[in-house]
């Protein structure tokens, strides 16, 4: 279940979309702190879940002159059908040029509060559009070469959200967010039919919720394939899911993480808008 949770943080990125509309559209990152109820939505025999639930909470700052940081938490219990539950806690903080042409990533993962794994891996990828290069340190060192289509996971959500504003209905793009030992996924994006202003009808009440009544929305399922060798030929089931209601400012809501045994419901509890400095 690992290999979602990074997309999920930026997935979950506000992304400011800039006046006007159509293939001229750029966006822009709004730093925002979100909060989400996480719940089991569905199960299956081989999952063996009797329930899951918990908090998955993230954070992302900074500007396109300085990069972007990110920070994020999703703790949840499972409980299986016989026996005590287990807790899974996954924490990690990243950063990404404001270019997109470089990243760090570094997680941790807890179980029942002992610490399991730790990932620390930095990557650059070519202006020119030559190979891209990712450099781990943990769990072990070593090199891996990156295709020149491969994009990191701001520059992913930026494509998203410009497509959506030019009216397109699917994106195909190669991810690299350094969650696991890959060279990156093949994510495939089908963006539903636009919302108009208050059709999304967010829970979020406040001032966070009244910014939310204003702007349009756009479901999306995200579905990522394994590019991993003896993994990529073509097959019909991807690897994992991501189900989201993109709001025009980048805020998502009604969070479906789907694993294929199991899925997690996530609902939007708390936002709250940073403040963000001009570049200069």
């Amino acid at each position: 279940m690992k290999h979602g949770l990074r997309v999920v943080v930026l997935a979950l990125g506000a992304l400011q979309a800039a006046s006007g509309s159509g293939l001229a559209a750029d966006v822009v990152l709004a730093p925002h702190r979100a909060v989400y109820d996480v719940t089991l939505k569905r199960t299956s025999e081989r999952a063996d879940l009797s329930g899951a639930d918990g908090r998955l909470a993230m954070e992302l700052g900074g500007s396109d002159c300085e990069g972007w940081t990110t920070s994020f938490r999703m703790a949840n219990e499972f409980r299986p059908r016989e026996g005590n539950g287990r807790v899974i806690d996954t924490q990690s903080a990243g950063w990404e040029s404001g270019d997109g042409l470089s990243m760090r990533y570094n997680q941790r993962e807890f179980l029942d509060g002992s610490q399991q794994a730790e990932r620390k891996v930095s990557a650059r990828r070519d202006a020119a559009g030559g190979i891209g290069q990712a450099e781990f340190e943990k769990p072990e060192q070593r090199t891996l070469e990156l295709s020149p289509d491969t994009v990191f996971s701001i520059e992913h959500q930026k494509r998203l959200l410009r497509a959506a504003m030019a009216g397109s209905s699917h994106d195909s793009t190669l991810v690299f967010d350094g969650s696991d030992d890959s060279a990156g996924y093949r994510a495939i994006a089908f963006i539903g039919a636009r919302k108009a202003p208050g059709q999304a009808r967010s829970a979020i009440a406040g001032a966070a919720g009244e910014v939310l009544s204003k702007l349009s929305a756009w479901p999306m399922t995200i579905s990522f394939y394994s590019t991993k060798p003896g993994e990529d030929g073509g097959e019909a089931t991807p690897a994992y899911q991501i189900g989201l209601t993109m709001y025009e400012n980048g805020v998502a809501d009604n969070l479906v993480l789907d694993y294929g045994d199991f899925a997690l419901g996530g609902n939007l509890k708390v936002l709250e808008f940073l403040k963000q400095e001009p570049c200069e």
